[in-house]
């Protein structure tokens, strides 16, 4: 299942990170989270808050995703 959430600040986008991975844990689902590239470490700090520490959970930007799921070591970029 893909949700995007619409946030008014980035506090609250953070809250709901942590309610979603919160609740992904408990059914021993996998989250993946996207988001910009600045935002990684935030983002990473929020599921931990969140949870307390995961391995159900990981965060990418886009183009880190892409380079990992096809083993390249060329950079990618989304334009």
């Amino acid at each position: 299942m893909n949700i995007s959430v619409i946030a008014p600040a980035l506090k609250e986008a953070l809250e709901e990170l942590g309610r979603r991975v919160r609740e992904a844990e408990k059914c021993k689902r996998r989250t993946v989270i996207f988001c910009e590239d600045r935002l990684t470490l935030v983002a990473e700090r929020a599921v931990c808050a969140a949870v307390g520490g995961t391995f159900f959970t990981s965060v990418y930007t886009f183009a880190r995703f892409l380079s990992s799921e096809y083993k390249t070591s060329r950079k990618i970029f989304i334009v």
